[in-house]
């Protein structure tokens, strides 16, 4: 199941938001409506609880699934920004946000950084390609873990 999180994760956020079923946050302009990964969607595409991926998760790397789902978020934002020409609004749709201000909110309390701080910087000093996207903590436990996560109570 570990394993299961780890991939869909990893698809989500690598697809723009498609490996998912869609939970349209609204906005306005053609193309696919923004779509936010949530712990509970992740659930229900694995076929578990809410509470039992979000155990099997905690037991399994030590990090909440909502942490693992915004690094990743954070990851692709990052990549978008260094290695596109996309504009922040852009960026932001791509990763699943509707409103672009609150992108940039999330993106500077989970960076440090505002979008545009980061694209400028990444400009001056681009990271090596060792350094790309890759699920971090998620293929660590993905590896490591059993498929089973945390122990049932009959």
């Amino acid at each position: 199941m570990a394993r299961q999180f780890a991939q869909l994760l990893t698809m989500h956020t690598c697809s723009g938001g498609t490996a998912l079923s869609p939970r349209p946050t609204g906005g306005s302009g053609g193309g696919r409506a923004a779509v936010r990964a949530t712990v509970g969607a992740y659930a229900v595409r694995i076929g578990v609880s809410l509470g039992y991926l979000t155990e099997a998760v905690k037991c399994t790397t030590g990090h909440t699934s909502g942490q693992l789902i915004r690094e990743a978020e954070i990851r692709e934002a990052k990549r978008l920004l260094a290695a596109t020409g996309l504009t922040v609004s852009q960026v932001a749709r791509e990763v699943g946000f509707a409103d672009p201000a609150y992108f940039c909110r999330f993106f500077r309390r989970e960076t440090g950084l505002s979008p545009g701080d980061f694209r400028r910087q990444s400009d001056r000093d681009p990271l090596p390609p060792a350094a790309s996207p890759g699920p971090e903590g998620i293929t660590a436990f993905a590896e490591s873990s059993p498929s089973t996560g945390p122990e049932r109570s009959a």
